[in-house]
């Protein structure tokens, strides 16, 4: 298999490139906008089965030609299109590509934008007998993973909840993620289902966890995430089932006081 990572050559492109070229025996594309900067992070990781390539997911012709792959080798041809960049703005033409050059999807955004472009093409994606999985990091992603994991060993499964601690502090650099996770939280939901019910998208839960001796107990906040939709139909015995968010680091509490405002004003007017 053939993986092109889409923002190789980014934060969280690095990270996967790494561990990709360590647990598989793939070739990992690596590619960006800067083809220089791609080719720079090829060097860096001293790997013969990684290759640089230049593609830009606002450039609809650059991300074709790279899904293509370079003639006449076609053994460079992508199979697997890794989406480790924000693309929120170009989703359509990202997702129309990967059906184009017939090619397996995944991402790890979080975006209910995104969401309705790949509920519209659906039909489409299951025609071409292809993959798509999107949402597929820490959260979202691991919630309902673990949930289904859960229930596979027990008999029956009632009350499901999950929670993560988000501790990005000063060290993690500046990126375009930080202004796709801003843009993301205006379709911001916090409902769960309790009691056998969804509760109102604007009406926020908060229960306390126990992250260990070195986190300790702290009060999170619900956070919806599109995976824990099916779980109550999935397993007909569920009554609660939720995800929630602990922050640690003036980051991740001040988007968690910005959204509850601007949830709490949105549902004033």
């Amino acid at each position: 298999m053939n993986i092109l990572i889409l923002g190789g050559y980014g934060y969280t492109g690095k990270l996967l490139a790494k561990h990709l070229l360590a647990e598989t025996k793939h070739t990992i594309i690596i590619t960006g906008r800067h083809l220089d900067k791609a080719q720079a992070f090829v060097d860096e990781l001293h790997d013969s089965r990684a290759t640089a390539r230049q593609a830009d997911a606002a450039d609809e012709s650059s991300l074709k030609q790279a899904l293509r792959g370079v003639e006449p080798s076609t053994s460079l041809r992508p199979s697997f299109l890794l989406v480790a960049t924000p693309t929120t703005h170009h989703t359509e033409t990202v997702i129309c590509a990967a059906l184009e050059a017939g090619v397996d999807y995944l991402d790890v955004q979080y975006s209910f934008e995104k969401l309705k472009i790949l509920n519209a093409h659906a039909k489409e994606i299951q025609e071409r007998n292809l993959c798509f999985i999107t949402e597929a990091g820490f959260h979202p992603g691991l919630p309902a993973a673990l949930i289904r994991y859960a229930a596979s060993k027990m008999d029956c499964i009632e009350s499901a909840a999950t929670a993560g601690y988000l501790n990005v502090g000063t060290s993690m650099p500046y990126t375009d993620a930080i202004d796709e996770l801003m843009e993301a939280f205006v379709d911001y939901q916090m409902q769960v289902y309790k009691n056998g019910k969804w509760t109102k998208s604007t009406s926020y839960d908060i229960c306390k966890f126990d992250f260990g001796e070195d986190i300790g107990k702290r009060d999170c906040y619900s956070m919806f995430f599109e995976e824990l939709r099916g779980l109550p139909e999935m397993y007909p015995g569920l009554k609660d089932v939720g995800f929630y968010m602990a922050g640690g680091g003036w980051l991740a509490d001040s988007l968690t006081m910005l959204v509850l405002l601007g949830l709490k004003l949105n549902e004033t007017n």
